[in-house]
């Protein structure tokens, strides 16, 4: 596979195919951020090139094992990041005006603050979910993906991507009741 060899074309060709999509992968997984998705996106490749004699077509697509790597980068990333950073009033605040448009003063900020608590909860969740279920879960409930365009993008048959996303539920409500009861930092 010209991959393998570091046939540079054949990379150029593997980034501008996928790397919209490993952007807005890796953007679900921590926000808006467009630095450090940046980063991240930069990282993924830089490590699949180093790693390409790993990569087995038969084991899963290109897609999947691209964006098993983002997984783990933007794990590291996410871990990172909570353990530097506790939200502090003045962080909320921002983000809470932020969010504020004109025509919304009259919201409760009080949900509004819990609506991004539960979001950072949901974007941790993932992270320490397995890459192939945070995947699966990025490609049905926020790009929002039929079956059938899960199944054309990671291989195999429809009951097992079914299979699989009912596992990945499972998995992240695990994950997600343990960071809810005892908050993303526990």
């Amino acid at each position: 596979m010209r991959l393998q060899r570091g046939d540079r074309s054949a990379w150029h060709l593997v980034y501008d195919r996928y790397s919209l999509g490993i952007w807005s992968y890796v953007s679900r997984l921590i926000g808006n951020d467009p630095d450090a998705i940046a980063e991240i996106v930069q990282e993924v490749f830089m490590a699949a090139a180093r790693c390409s004699l790993n990569y087995d077509d038969q084991r899963g697509t290109l897609w999947s094992w691209l964006t098993g790597i983002a997984h783990r980068q933007t794990s590291g990333y996410l871990r990172r990041r909570t353990r530097h950073r506790r939200i502090q009033d003045e962080t909320v605040q921002a983000r809470f005006v932020g969010k504020l448009r004109e025509d919304e003063a009259e919201l409760n900020p009080v949900h509004l603050v819990e609506q991004l608590e539960v979001a950072d909860i949901v974007r941790v969740a993932l992270s320490q979910v397995s890459g192939e279920h945070a995947q699966l879960l990025v490609a049905k409930y926020m790009d929002l993906l039929s079956v059938q365009e899960i199944q054309d993008r990671v291989g195999g048959t429809s009951d097992s991507v079914r299979s699989k996303l009912r596992r990945a539920r499972s998995e992240f409500r695990e994950v997600f009741e343990r960071l809810n009861d005892g908050g993303p930092n526990q």
